[in-house]
């Protein structure tokens, strides 16, 4: 008579109680309590925003440089949460990413004009809220000689468009980078990435009888 082997199944991990407990040596259930509590911390979603706010605007811009400027942002899904920004913009450089623009600076490309416009960007002093619609955008046009009457009333002129057409450049990419820090968010809420966390940084915690997660 032919004997069946039967797999030996594998032993269940007994849970550690009572005193630190690794990654390495946590249980399913563990870990699964250990992500949700590092989920909670509020840090979790500032993370490397930053840096996914510069790309997205050197994206919608078309040219680097936005590293150093200031990023405010609330983005907690609740009415007025978004992004805002405060930074300077070199208006023939935005051109070749949004040839709208051209109208304007291409004759100073061309040398027609010895000028160049620049555009700050601020959010709002009054505003208690970081989205698209609490930035203000202005433009200045920046010249060594006096212009001819004709001239000044031009700029003039082009810098009020000017204003308007980066406005909307500038909402655009805030909505953007809204989005974006909604994505970068939801992806470090994944216990795959929770999970690679707390094991990097060596984070212990310890559990109780009823499955109670604290940090250790």
């Amino acid at each position: 008579m032919t004997k069946i082997q039967t797999a030996k199944q594998p032993r269940r991990r007994r849970p550690i109680v009572g005193r630190p407990v690794k990654w390495s040596q946590m249980t399913a259930d563990q870990r699964a309590a250990a992500c949700e509590l590092v989920r909670n911390k509020d840090w979790l979603r500032c993370d490397d925003l930053e840096s996914t706010f510069c790309y997205v605007l050197e994206d919608k811009f078309g040219f680097t440089g936005v590293k150093d400027w200031k990023f405010c942002w609330s983005l907690g899904s609740c009415q007025g949460d978004g992004v805002a920004f405060t930074g300077d913009i070199n208006v023939e450089a935005l051109a070749f990413k949004h040839p709208s623009l051209l109208k304007y600076v291409g004759p100073i490309i061309l040398g027609k004009y010895d000028c160049r416009f620049v555009c700050s960007v601020k959010q709002d002093a009054r505003s208690h809220y970081s989205h698209y619609n609490t930035m203000d955008v202005t433009c200045e046009e920046q010249h060594e000689y006096d212009w001819t009457s004709e001239e000044a009333n031009r700029m003039a002129e082009w810098s009020g468009e000017i204003e308007d057409a980066v406005g909307e450049i500038v909402k655009d990419a805030s909505r953007a980078c809204e989005l974006a820090g909604y994505d970068e968010i939801e992806s470090t809420r994944e216990d795959e990435y929770v999970g690679d966390l707390i094991e990097a940084n060596d984070w212990e915690f310890t559990f109780d009888e009823d499955g109670g997660c604290e940090w250790a």
